[in-house]
């Protein structure tokens, strides 16, 4: 099932009963908050342009605005702010964006693709594609039914056939650190109850083997923020046996690896 959103520089081209919309924060073009209020019932995207702003749920890569080199720092800003990050860009520029994640060893965003195609069709991996552009003053997206950081996590994408093995309770704590076994497993959950935070930095760890300086695989996720309906997963790297999660929250919560 796809929906469709609706982005313009001119908030008021947009049809009033939109499903989604999607607009800017920062730049030439950024919305008032009276725009935005023009779609009371709508999801919201928020774009942000500029990527030293830590701001919005989408950075807007093209030629006049962020560069794929400039976008992995946006990310780790974001993530910081318990912000699940997302990548605008046509389908010429993704594989740039896809490699300056890779060289600055942050993990991968969500991706938002201009095709132009004038089709529902959503590129494989990507949670939604822009497919008419400028058609009678928007521009016109076909979104997943679920995207993550925008949409709250559905009970199917939540880890509800874990095993005993699979989920430790990890005690309330201020800057104290738990450790969880990821050998074998993909994606690593956050569960904690309803109107609390963990503020966790994860790091992931190889088997030892010859290496004995402890090197984190992946690098690390630092200063992420967990809410009840957006426990992750956090996407645990190839090659992880272990990860530690440095972490202050009030209350006890799970993690959970699948």
């Amino acid at each position: 099932m796809t929906r469709i959103m609706y982005d313009a520089v001119t908030p008021t081209n947009i049809p009033r009963n939109a499903e989604m919309v999607a607009g800017y924060v920062n730049g030439k073009y950024a919305w008032t908050q009276q725009e935005w209020d023009l779609f009371p019932n709508a999801t919201k995207v928020e774009i942000s342009v500029r990527a030293y702003w830590d701001a919005g749920h989408v950075l807007d890569v093209e030629p006049g605005d962020a560069t794929p080199a400039e976008a992995p720092a946006w990310a780790i800003k974001r993530r910081q702010a318990g912000i699940t990050p997302t990548i605008y860009c046509n389908r010429s520029t993704w594989p740039y964006v896809v490699s300056a994640f890779e060289q600055a060893n942050v993990p991968q965003p969500h991706f938002w693709i201009a095709t132009g195609s004038r089709t529902t069709v959503i590129p494989n991996g990507a949670v939604a594609a822009q497919t008419y552009l400028d058609y009678q003053g928007v521009d016109i997206s076909y979104v997943n039914d679920y995207w993550p950081g925008i949409d709250n996590v559905p009970v199917s994408n939540l880890p509800l056939n874990l095993e005993d093995e699979d989920m430790i309770t990890v005690p309330a704590g201020n800057d104290d650190h738990a450790n969880v076994i990821v050998k074998g497993k993909s994606k690593l959950y956050v569960a904690c109850s309803y109107g609390r935070k963990v503020y966790a930095t994860i790091l992931f760890f190889g088997d030892t083997g010859n290496d004995m300086n402890g090197t984190p695989v992946g690098g690390s996720l630092e200063n992420l923020v967990f809410i009840s309906n957006r426990p992750g997963p956090v996407p645990i790297p190839a090659g992880a046996a272990m990860a530690t999660i440095r972490y202050t929250a009030d209350h006890s919560f799970g993690l959970g690896t699948v």
